[in-house]
């Protein structure tokens, strides 16, 4: 390990004043367990560039990945529809609990309320594509997925509807830096416009990532995330910790996969002192690729070899797909049954 400048002034001092020397090195000796660097470390040595910086650089690709990994892998689905089924379920009902003067509930007031709630949640979508229930599935879903939701506050004016104000859903990741200009004493971090003294968002950058964007006040905009750090301005997936071992463990699968399709090819290898008389004997055809005796027994087929040749397949070390599928349900702090039957029965054939 290079010496640094540190380490060589204190080198210099041990010549002159020994015993100051040697007490500086035991004071920095002293420091957290996890902080040393011992062998078993190598060059664990990881920067903090600041929450949002470390979030904003990576986002782009952990979103990619995750969603990559959610449409291709059953687990990672499973797990993003639970954790909606949970949280969001069917929607959300509203109780009115207005009172009269005396203090009584005022049954038909909440009545016209919770109708008219009912109402506008048929028309909340901008699009009129989606109900209100459903926009805040998606909503959730984003949530899961990226790591943050972004609703836009809107109104229209078409004839027929309920009352102008409406809701517009977008990809979070249309919140972009390019052609942001944010006002005096303002700064701006990955698309959000805040308050340098105290952080508080004054305003989003919505756009493409390709075209300037355009400026939307804060008070007009719907942005939910979960905060993990001081000042965090952006979101990040909750698959993040998650996202290599699910790509390492689908790779793993199609391995097994794999090996199992092609042994279960093969029914048996019979070894003959008289190979061609059997063959012929049993109606065994020759294969032109490998210029062998098959014969299929459907779905699978018999080879047969020559006297002295072997075929031995590797063994498959059964039960190790446990762990890594669950490991997204934990980070997503999920509990369920399914996962729980999955596991289970995959140990219990291990």
């Amino acid at each position: 390990m290079p010496y640094t400048k540190a380490d060589k002034a204190n080198i210099a001092l041990s010549f002159v004043a020994p015993k100051t020397a040697r007490r500086i090195w035991d004071l920095r000796k002293r420091k957290y367990a996890a902080a040393k660097t011992a062998v078993s470390t190598g060059g664990w040595s990881p920067n903090d560039q600041g929450v949002n910086d470390e979030i904003g650089g990576s986002k782009a690709q952990i979103n990619n990945r995750v969603r990559q990994l959610v449409r291709d892998m059953p687990h990672a689905a499973i797990a993003v529809d639970r954790v909606v089924d949970f949280t969001v379920g069917e929607g959300f009902k509203l109780q009115a609990r207005t009172r009269l003067p005396d203090g009584k509930l005022n049954m038909v007031l909440n009545k016209q309320i919770e109708e008219a709630w009912e109402f506008w949640k048929m028309e909340a979508d901008i699009s009129g594509k989606l109900s209100f229930d459903e926009m805040t599935r998606l909503a959730k879903r984003q949530d899961v997925e990226i790591g943050e939701f972004l609703t836009l506050k809107t109104s229209s004016r078409k004839s027929g509807r309920f009352i102008p104000f409406a809701l517009q859903i977008l990809e979070a990741d249309s919140i972009s830096n390019v052609g942001a200009n944010p006002q005096t004493g303002n700064q701006v971090s990955y698309g959000v416009e805040y308050n340098a003294n105290t952080a508080e968002p004054e305003a989003y950058w919505i756009g493409d990532n390709y075209s300037n964007s355009t400026r939307v006040t804060a008070d007009k905009v719907i942005h939910g995330f979960k905060s993990l750090r001081p000042n965090q301005l952006r979101g990040v997936s909750a698959f993040a910790p998650a996202v290599l071992l699910s790509h390492s463990f689908r790779d793993y699968i199609g391995s097994e996969l794999a090996a199992a399709q092609m042994a279960s090819k093969w029914l048996a290898f019979i070894t003959s002192t008289n190979a061609d008389n059997m063959q012929n004997a049993l109606g065994a055809a020759t294969d032109s690729e490998f210029d062998r005796k098959v014969q299929d027994v459907y779905p699978a087929q018999i080879e047969y070899l020559q006297q002295g040749e072997s075929i031995e397949f590797a063994e498959n070390q059964g039960g190790l797909i446990s762990a890594p599928s669950l490991s997204l349900p934990c980070e997503l702090h999920l509990r369920y049954l399914g996962y729980l039957t999955s596991w289970l029965a995959t140990t219990t054939a291990a």
